[in-house]
C-alpha cells in the first residue's frame, strides 16, 4: 500500500511509470525480486515497449505477464480471490487494449494519463498470487 501511496499521483510515462513497471515495482516491494530488471531503462515510447515486450517475452503484454508470473513462482488465482498486492492483466479501455495492474483490496491499480487509475474487478482478466 506504501507503493500504491506514493504513486496516486504519478503521471504515466513510458519506461519510468507504466503499467508494467508499476507491477514489477510491487512484485519488488514483496518479494525484493525484480521481474523487470530485463527492460528497465529499454524504452521510452509505445513503440519502444512493443520491441521490449516482444524480444523479452516473444509477443505482447499477455505473454510478458505469464513469463513474469512463472519467474516469480505467481500462481494464476481467480480475480475474485486476489489479494492486496496481487498482479492482473486489465481490460485497459484504451488504445492499449491490455494493461497490468495491482490489487488494492476491493479495486485494481494502473497508471494512468493523471496518476493511478482504480479498476474494477470485472475489469481483471487474469490475476497471479505474489508471495
Amino acid at each position: 500500500m506504501a507503493l500504491v501511496e506514493s504513486r496516486r499521483n504519478t503521471p504515466f510515462k513510458w519506461g519510468e511509470h507504466d503499467c508494467a513497471l508499476f507491477a514489477c515495482d510491487a512484485v519488488v516491494e514483496i518479494t525484493g525480486f525484480d521481474p523487470g530488471k530485463p527492460f528497465r531503462g529499454a524504452y521510452s515510447t509505445a513503440i519502444g515497449a512493443a520491441r521490449v515486450l516482444k524480444s523479452f517475452a516473444g509477443g505482447g503484454l499477455r505473454e510478458a505477464v505469464e513469463l513474469i508470473a512463472v519467474e516469480i513462482g505467481a500462481q494464476k488465482v481467480s480475480p475474485l480471490f486476489a489479494r492486496r498486492g496481487d498482479i492482473g492483466l486489465i481490460n485497459d479501455e484504451s488504445e492499449h487494449g491490455f494493461a497490468m495492474a495491482v490489487c488494492v483490496g476491493l479495486s485494481w491499480a494502473a497508471p494512468g494519463k493523471n496518476g493511478l487509475k482504480m479498476r474494477a474487478v470485472d475489469n481483471v482478466i487474469y490475476a497471479w498470487r505474489v508471495e
